[in-house]
C-alpha cells in the first residue's frame, strides 16, 4: 500500500544517504527473512499477529509521512519486521524455498537496470504517479476478489505478472521522483517507498519463479 505526500517544497537530498540506507535497509530486511525462514515452524502460529503489527506500522507511517517525520529508527524497524513476516512465508513453502536465491539474483539484476534509467532520464516518470497508484488500487481488488473466488494457478501468473510491471513502474517513479526532489520528504520516507517497491517486485519475481518451478 502506498500513501504519496503532496507537494509542498523541496528539501535537500543527499544520494548517499539514500543508497547508503537503502542497502542498509535490505540488508535488514534480509537478515530478519532468513531467520523468519529457518524459524518458519517456531513462527508461523504468530504470522497473523505479525503481520497485524507490520499493517499498524505501515498505518502509522502513512500518517507520519503526512506530517514528514519517518526517522531512520522507524524506516528500520518496519523493513525488518517486514523481511521477518515475508520470511516466515517463504520458509513455510518449500517450492519458495527452492527458487528464492534464483529470485532475489533476478530482483537486484532489474531494480539495477530501472535505477540507471530513473536517474539518467528526465521527468518522464514523474507524470506516472496518479497511473501507478489507480492500478495499485486495481490490483488489489483483483488479487482480493481472486483470493475469495478460489484462486487457480492461471490467476497466480496473471497478477504476479502484471504487479511484476506495475512495481517496475513505481521503482522508477519513486527513484526519479527523490532525485527531481518533487516532495518535501526526507531520505528515511524515500528509503521506505523505494524497499516497498522492491519487496513487491522480488514477490512477484518469486511467485512466477515457483510456478514454472513445477512445470
Amino acid at each position: 500500500m502506498y500513501g504519496y505526500s503532496v507537494e509542498s517544497r523541496e528539501v535537500s537530498f543527499s544520494a548517499a544517504a539514500f543508497w547508503g540506507n537503502l542497502f542498509g535497509t535490505v540488508l535488514f530486511a534480509v537478515a530478519a527473512g532468513y531467520l523468519g525462514a529457518m524459524n518458519s515452524a517456531l513462527l508461523s502460529p504468530f504470522a497473523g499477529i505479525l503481520w497485524l503489527v507490520e499493517f499498524a506500522m505501515l498505518f502509522v507511517m502513512s500518517f507520519m509521512r503526512r506530517r514528514k517525520s519517518i526517522s531512520y529508527a522507524t524506516a528500520y524497524s518496519f523493513t525488518g519486521l517486514s523481511g521477518l513476516v515475508t520470511g516466515v512465508a517463504i520458509g513455510a513453502n518449500p517450492v519458495y524455498m527452492h527458487v528464492v536465491g534464483i529470485s532475489a539474483l533476478e530482483t537486484i539484476g532489474l531494480f539495477a537496470v530501472l535505477s540507471v534509467i530513473a536517474i539518467a532520464t528526465g521527468q518522464v516518470f514523474l507524470r506516472m504517479g496518479t497511473f501507478l497508484y489507480a492500478m495499485l488500487i486495481a490490483l488489489i481488488i483483483v488479487d482480493l476478489i481472486s483470493f475469495f473466488a478460489f484462486r487457480t494457478p492461471a490467476d497466480q501468473v496473471v497478477l504476479s505478472s502484471i504487479g511484476g510491471l506495475l512495481f517496475c513502474g513505481f521503482v522508477l517513479y519513486d527513484i526519479q521522483r527523490a532525485y527531481k526532489k518533487r516532495y518535501a520528504e526526507t531520505v528515511p520516507m524515500l528509503v521506505v517507498n523505494v524497499y516497498l517497491d522492491l519487496l513487491n517486485l522480488f514477490m512477484s519475481i518469486l511467485n512466477l519463479n515457483a510456478f514454472f518451478s513445477k512445470k
